[in-house]
């Protein structure tokens, strides 16, 4: 998430926000790691239901189109493998 939230920073979280609706693309959320509930992930989303989201040399594909991220950084050129997914995000997916 850096530049946007930096280690050492604080935040506030408002989970009744989701009350009127659920988070949308760009969102940053929070959740619960699953292999260890007591750690916190903090991600922004980017697949909502119904999306086939898939990564092809550092661009991340929304439904067959490129996704402009103009706050990413790449820290580390060697971490990125050429191909992911695809990955299609269904309404009901727990995991």
């Amino acid at each position: 998430m850096e530049p946007t939230l930096l280690i050492g920073d604080h935040f506030l979280i408002n989970k009744l926000v989701y009350k009127k609706g659920m988070p949308k693309r760009g969102d940053i959320i929070v959740f619960k790691y699953p292999k260890n509930p007591e750690i916190a992930y903090l991600k922004r989303m980017i697949g909502e239901p119904g999306d086939k989201v898939e990564i092809i040399e550092r661009t991340v594909y929304i439904n067959n189109k490129p996704l402009k991220e103009n706050y990413v950084q790449y820290i580390d050129p060697n971490s990125a493998l050429e191909h992911y997914g695809p990955i299609n995000v269904h309404p009901n997916n727990t995991s």
